[in-house]
C-alpha cells in the first residue's frame, strides 16, 4: 500500500513538473511599454519615496526590511499618493 502511494506521488510530481512552462503568460508586450524615446531628458524625482522610506523603513539584523505602515501619517500618505 505504501509503495502504491509513493508511486502515485512520484508520478504526480513528474506530471506537474512542467507546470511553470505552460502556465507562463505569453510574451506579448503592451504598446505602452514598447514606446521609448532614447533622447528624452525627463528626470524623475524620487525624493518623496526616499523620505517615506527614511521615516518608516525598519531594518533589522535578520536582513528583512519592514515598513511600519500603521505609523504612516495622513500627510505622508498624501505625499506618497502624489508621488
Amino acid at each position: 500500500m505504501l509503495r502504491k502511494i509513493i508511486f502515485t506521488l512520484v508520478v504526480a510530481a513528474l506530471q506537474f513538473s512542467g507546470v511553470p512552462a505552460w502556465a507562463a503568460p505569453k510574451a506579448d508586450l503592451w504598446p505602452r511599454w514598447q514606446a521609448s524615446d532614447p533622447g528624452s531628458n525627463i528626470r524623475v524625482d524620487h525624493s518623496a519615496w526616499a523620505e517615506f522610506l527614511e521615516k518608516y523603513l525598519v531594518t533589522k539584523n535578520d536582513g528583512i526590511n519592514r515598513v511600519t505602515y500603521g505609523a504612516v501619517k495622513s500627510e505622508d500618505r498624501r505625499r506618497l499618493d502624489a508621488y
